[in-house]
């Protein structure tokens, strides 16, 4: 036993700390979940999809969706959400059906994958202690952890993202298997925009990337010049560089031959107005927050530090946050911290680029001490959250509640019993509805004159829909025909 100890030593001292990480993080998850499902909306659209791929009833799944977002005020959502969540849910739903328990264990699953990944990431950057503490802060995320309460794509986007960037990292710099790792790079890109649109990012800063390369060749590199030292980007022949876009154009063909397209509608969300990209300056400020706790400030220092000092080492790394955050500064509606999931490890990563980089100005060894002091610090604050903000809730709620509680669960199947599929429904959230009744259905800005086009109205207790409930409530046009503890529902006479 000791003989072997010895001999795999390394491979011990790596998995045990991953071992040890994977078991919290998933142990903290699992004892977060509670019955039921917050109103949301997002995670009714991918079950709704989940269902109709399983059904193979897409077009009937899309005439009503449609109908959902065409009506609805504007910022809803997409016609079509890429189908990478779905293609994952739909196994789960022809053995389960529709259980949210079940989604939720997969959300978790993932996120326990995403402590692994990280681990990986860190540990192939930097020396054992500081890969264990960087793998330590996404273990304790209370945001990414309180992330797995939502049956959505930002957990298994984080997931493939990070996976992409590892491949396409050896895409870039591997001195061997060229072919591989331009094709899984072009693949995994290709997943990861099944996940979220924006993700096309991953290709734009590769593609940033070879540009700057072809340039520095064209000026140096062919004159037998490394001035930049970029010697480790040129290990392979320049048509490898290619393969990976024709990868990524030959699986997205190839998948939009068999379902519809994803995503078309959602770059009208983005457009260059400065007024928007003040705005999000502001709330991207919140959300960082959110992310790395109270000193999220010293985290972005250091970040950023750490790009500029690793910007040869890791030019795809920077291009991509860099990337990332310029969509999100041009993207129309605030999200909280939901898209800097992905690029969560990676700015991470920069930090201890920037100690390393101070460290290596000063050379004083209180500087590890206190970035140690500073993880340490940060991991309390987590610990802290989680338990006095997420566990201490969620642990009391014992029965479903707000989009699957037992009165939504009442209401819904008063619909399907009474009511005709054809039927259009106003309630705020409408592909909740349409998920668990398949009528039409469609939401507002809480005016009155948005339900005009509404065969019933449909409130919930706390829906803020006020305006319209007076006007409802006070009118002979409408009658009262269906009511419980938190759902009033109303049809029209007109």
């Amino acid at each position: 036993m000791y003989t072997f100890l010895k001999k795999n030593r390394k491979l011990i001292q790596m998995i045990v700390p991953l071992v040890l990480c994977m078991t919290i993080n998933l142990g903290i998850a699992l004892y977060m979940v509670y019955p039921g499902h917050n109103w949301g909306g997002d995670f009714s659209q991918y079950i709704a999809q989940t269902r109709a791929l399983v059904n193979g009833d897409i077009d009937e799944w899309y005439q009503k969706n449609a109908f959902i977002i065409e009506n609805s005020s504007e910022g809803l959502g997409s016609l079509i959400y890429p189908w990478g969540l779905s293609l994952i849910l739909a196994p789960f739903y022809m053995v389960f059906g529709e259980n949210i328990f079940v989604f939720k264990l997969i959300i978790i699953a993932f996120l326990t994958g995403n402590v692994a990944v990280s681990y990986i990431f860190f540990e192939k950057k930097f020396s054992f202690i500081p890969a264990v503490l960087l793998t330590l802060l996404v273990t304790f995320n209370p945001t990414l952890l309180a992330a797995t309460d939502n049956v959505q794509s930002d957990i298994p986007c984080m997931f493939f993202s990070l996976i992409s960037v590892i491949c396409i990292d050896l895409h870039l710099k591997s001195e061997q298997h060229h072919l591989r790792n331009a094709v899984l790079s072009g693949c995994l890109i290709f997943i990861v925009v099944q996940f979220r649109t924006m993700s096309l990012v991953l290709l734009l800063s590769l593609f940033c990337v070879d540009f700057l390369l072809i340039v520095y060749w064209f000026l140096y590199f062919r004159r037998d010049k490394d001035n930049w030292n970029l010697k480790e980007y040129y290990q392979s022949r320049w048509y490898y560089h290619i393969i990976p876009y024709i990868t990524f154009l030959i699986c997205s063909k190839i998948f939009n031959l068999l379902l519809p397209k994803a995503g078309e509608t959602y770059w009208d969300y983005f457009s260059v107005s400065i007024q928007n990209i003040k705005k999000m300056l502001v709330n991207y400020t919140f959300g960082f927050k959110e992310m790395y706790g109270v000193l999220f400030w010293i985290f972005l220092l250091f970040a950023v530090v750490g790009m500029i000092c690793a910007l040869k080492e890791e030019m795809y790394c920077v291009i991509y946050v860099m990337g990332t955050m310029a969509m999100l500064l041009v993207y129309h509606y605030y999200q909280r911290s939901r898209f800097l999931f992905s690029v969560f490890p990676i700015i991470l990563m920069f930090c201890f680029y920037g100690i390393k980089c101070l460290h290596s100005v000063f050379s004083k060894r209180a500087i590890y001490t206190l970035a140690i002091v500073g993880v340490v610090f940060t991991i309390g604050i987590y610990i802290r959250q989680l338990i006095k903000d997420e566990i201490a809730v969620r642990i009391k709620i014992s029965e479903p509640i707000d989009a699957y509680s037992y009165d939504a669960l009442n209401v819904y199947e008063y619909i399907n019993q009474n009511i005709d599929d054809d039927s259009i429904i106003y309630f705020f959230k409408p592909r909740v509805l349409y998920l668990n009744t398949n009528v039409y259905s469609y939401t507002g800005d809480n005016n009155a004159s948005t339900i005009d086009l509404a065969d019933y109205v449909l409130f919930w207790c706390n829906d803020f829909q006020d305006n319209i409930k007076n006007v409802v409530v006070n009118s002979e046009k409408f009658e009262l025909i269906y009511q419980n503890n938190q759902f009033t529902l109303y049809k029209s006479n007109l």
